[in-house]
């Protein structure tokens, strides 16, 4: 009957001071005036959006303010997260004061601050860290940080930091007196991203900085070559598109033969492999996809994933892990009902694929037809085989 005659309470409340700014949903104690409430215990609100749990929450219907204290935590509608040690806000959030904040953000990096203000809906913080890394290394520490004097936090546009130092492994790197990243809930814009930083033995100290040009709404671009102390630069980039009916991307790189060297690891290249790299000047890869819709039954497509050398991707830090065996093939393929049509020329390269012939074509066909009352069925294939020194080889099968 209580729990009855406070919910009556509150909604009278509510209805009052604009139930579309506050609602409460659970405390332990609660007093309530002509205009305000005051809550204790285990805490839970919903104010203007935004879902904040703590130790204890009034609120002032006058000033149309909150104040928290004790455990704050807030999640607002962008899926952000805040901690405080206590928070003052008015207005549906567009000014207050806040203590010793943490913020996670919706793409799991982290900013934390002794204190700030907010104005017009913005974080003005002091004495700022900043890192993406929710865990950086095996060793569960933060490889990289970034260390401002001040910072402006707007969750629905960006991240502009002042006086900032950015830290590898807990030494200063760099000074800028102005740096500025969108934040995750921004679609498309151009700008920097989150830069990647390694350390090792072979590579030494390396960085991965990375920019994004956002060309158009279905085009972008980005540049982010990667930087060592130890085995020379790679110039790396990524394109991609949509258009109509398709897509097409491609990713590619090329530096020199500094990383080429005799003291290489088990399993690395053999002596004749070095020679040959050195004479041809250069490593790199182009990895490239595409498809395109010609009607409503047949599709084209393509692949092509072509490296220097069968170790070049792993004497890099940043590279993704790529299969032992590369495939590059042209495809066109028709659905038509149950019936299915495959034309395909493939072409492969990997550590065992010297002898692997190219496929000059490969035509498949699965045939479905009813017939008296059953089904008829017919699959066959044609191949078409180039080994190299010249030697061909044809197949035909049917079933």
């Amino acid at each position: 009957m209580k729990k009855l005659l406070f919910f009556i309470g509150l909604c009278s409340l509510c209805l009052q001071a604009r139930c579309e700014d506050i609602t409460f949903i659970n405390s332990d104690h609660t007093k309530y005036t002509e205009n305000s409430v005051s809550c204790t215990g285990n805490v839970i609100i919903v104010y203007c959006g935004r879902i904040i749990s703590a130790d204890y929450v009034s609120y002032d219907k006058n000033k149309r303010s909150v104040t928290a204290n004790g455990h704050v935590i807030i999640k607002d509608e962008l899926l952000n997260t805040y901690f405080h040690d206590s928070l003052y806000v008015e207005k549906d959030f567009v000014s207050g004061k806040v203590k010793n904040i943490k913020i996670i953000s919706n793409d799991k990096s982290r900013l934390a601050a002794t204190d700030g203000e907010i104005k017009d809906g913005k974080f003005q913080l002091n004495n700022t860290i900043f890192t993406p890394c929710y865990i950086c290394s095996d060793s569960d520490e933060v490889t990289w940080q970034l260390k401002s004097s001040s910072v402006i936090f707007d969750p629905q546009e960006y991240t502009q930091y002042k006086d900032a130092v950015f830290e590898a492994f807990g030494v200063p790197v760099v000074y800028t007196p102005y740096f500025t990243h969108v934040s995750p809930t921004v679609k498309r814009k151009s700008g920097f991203l989150v830069p990647k930083v390694s350390l090792s033995s072979s590579s030494g100290f390396s960085i991965l900085p990375q920019y994004l040009f956002s060309i158009s709404e279905s085009q972008e671009l980005i540049l982010k070559p990667i930087v060592t102390s130890k085995i020379g630069q790679v110039g790396w980039a990524y394109y991609a598109m949509r258009f109509p009916h398709g897509e097409f991307n491609v990713d590619a790189s090329i530096t020199g033969t500094q990383s080429v060297t005799n003291q290489t690891a088990v399993n690395s290249l053999a002596q004749s492999d070095i020679n040959k790299i050195k004479s041809s000047g250069y490593r790199g890869h182009i990895f490239s996809a595409g498809k395109y819709e010609i009607n409503d039954i047949w599709r084209s497509s393509f692949n092509l994933n072509l490296v220097s050398d069968n170790f070049y991707m792993k004497r890099f830090p940043f590279f993704k892990e790529i299969d032992r065996t590369l495939e590059s093939n042209v495809k066109l393929e028709g659905f038509d009902g149950d019936n299915y049509t495959l034309v395909k020329t493939a072409m492969f390269q990997g550590e065992t694929c010297e002898t692997a012939p190219k496929i000059l074509p490969v035509i498949e066909r699965n045939y479905l037809h009813d017939f008296l009352g059953g089904t008829f069925g017919l699959d066959s294939m044609f191949m078409n085989l180039d080994f190299r020194h010249g030697r061909s080889a044809r197949k035909f099968v049917s079933s």
